[in-house]
């Protein structure tokens, strides 16, 4: 929602004051502390710092140095299935984070959600054969079932639709080859007697024909030759998972853990962005999966994801299982675009993931940002305070305000919270703003306010 603020410099000041008199004396306002106090409240907007990836312990604990010397925690999500994990002092290196404060998030024993890998000895055990989210097993390969009646409904919403001749692997299209394929997207074929889910892997615009494996990454050697084929091309993230493949997922992480002695257990389940790798998940699927096995948060890619702000609405309380990172990313942006992004957000209420895969040197932006956080009282939680803070407490209804006049933490001249505003003036202006005020020198809009918390 975007506020605009529009008055003719003439009626300015009448308007101000009529206004600033209106709410003073309202019901509402009158309940909030004098102005000369502020507005504001114990609950503010704040900033979390996770990392992604198995990264190594020699990072992990130069990063960790770091925020201890602050004082903060921040989060990593690690792949619990991974080569990493065979390393015993990797596992301790994991381990005593966690005796620090810092917070071990699940990001899927393989970085997949189609399939994990485990290893049998000597044989493949009977809990996975029976497990109704299993829909085969190749080798140590625990490929998971797929939600194909998802796929039949969602073909109305399709990208495009035609025929195809498929060949092996190739799939040669009699009509509508569209520009709009991409690598990771799905072609699915509802009149194919077995397989009809399948997975683009490339793409030949020249002969209009595209390579596919299977969903779960695997090549094709046995699918026939098939003619004039009705194919829909469905979007990347509008393939689900079962629920039961879901919870497999889930518990094998956590049996995991278990065998390395993890006993602080993840909380927070992270979808992977790894290529190959289904986006289909809702913050719904989530809570009914994962949210029965112990976790409290979560991430996901689809545009159901929440906005991370005080107040949000929350009707079914899904909200703490959609909170998606990339807010911030300090191993690309300037210092100076991070801190506008920051000061900016927690003015409206909200709050920042950043995005980290310690790919570049960002130790000098990392240690900026907290000791500038710390001199300006930015909070600097890890995910499940956050989710807790924003969905699991009471919340103050006079949290949502409008961003004050004197406050501007990036030091760019410009109140936080605010955009395209004309004239700052700090001298003419209510007790209750330091006496700052806006004001312009022709009729149009004075500012605007983007994305303000609970509005």
């Amino acid at each position: 929602m975007r506020f605009k603020f529009m008055f003719n410099r003439k009626i300015l000041g009448i308007v101000t004051i009529f206004l600033i008199n209106i709410l003073i004396s309202s019901q509402y306002f009158a309940q909030l502390p004098p102005l000369s106090t502020g507005w504001e409240t114990t609950k503010r907007g704040g900033v979390a710092f996770r990392v992604g990836g198995n990264q190594t312990m020699v990072d992990l604990n130069a990063y960790a140095a770091l925020f201890n010397t602050h004082g903060y925690k921040f989060s990593f999500a690690m792949a619990l299935g991974e080569s990493q994990f065979t390393d015993p002092s990797y596992i301790v290196g994991v381990k005593a984070l966690q005796v620090q404060g810092h917070e071990l998030l699940d990001l899927t024993p393989n970085f997949r959600i189609n399939y994990f890998s485990t290893e049998f000895s000597p044989s493949v055990p009977s809990e996975y054969v029976s497990n109704p989210g299993v829909d085969h097993i190749v080798g140590e390969k625990i490929c998971l079932k797929f939600n194909i009646p998802e796929l039949i409904i969602s073909i109305s919403d399709s990208i495009s639709n035609g025929s195809a001749t498929i060949s092996g692997n190739i799939v040669t299209f009699n009509s509508g080859f569209s520009g709009n394929f991409k690598v990771d997207d799905y072609l699915f074929f509802p009149s194919l007697p077995n397989s009809k889910l399948f997975i683009i892997n490339q793409i030949n615009s020249t002969t209009q024909t595209i390579l596919i494996k299977d969903v779960w990454g695997d090549n094709i050697t046995s699918l026939d030759i098939s003619t004039a084929t009705p194919y829909y091309h469905i979007y990347f993230k509008e393939v689900h998972m079962t629920q039961e493949a879901l919870t497999l997922l889930g518990n094998e992480s956590l049996k995991l853990a278990g065998l390395y002695g993890i006993t602080e257990l993840p909380e927070a389940w992270i979808a992977p962005g790894t290529v190959g790798t289904p986006y289909g998940i809702t913050p719904l699927e989530v809570m009914q999966t994962f949210g029965t096995l112990g976790f409290t948060s979560g991430q996901t890619y689809p545009p159901t994801t929440s906005i991370k702000t005080y107040n949000e609405y929350d009707p079914d309380g899904t909200r703490r299982f959609g909170m998606q990172w990339g807010d911030f990313d300090e191993e690309e942006w300037t210092i100076n675009e991070i801190k506008t992004q920051i000061a900016d957000k927690i003015a409206l209420h909200r709050v920042l993931f950043n995005h980290n895969h310690f790919k570049k040197d960002y130790f000098i932006n990392t240690s900026s940002l907290l000791a500038w956080c710390k001199i300006n009282n930015i909070p600097v939680l890890t995910r499940n305070e956050w989710a807790n803070m924003l969905y699991g407490t009471t919340q103050d209804v006079f949290i949502n305000i409008f961003p004050p006049l004197n406050v501007d933490l990036d030091e760019n001249n410009i109140p936080d919270g605010y955009e395209s505003i004309s004239t700052l003036d700090v001298i003419d202006g209510p007790p209750g703003s330091d006496n700052h005020s806006l004001s312009i020198q022709q009729s149009g809009p004075i500012c605007y306010i983007s994305g303000l918390g609970g509005a």
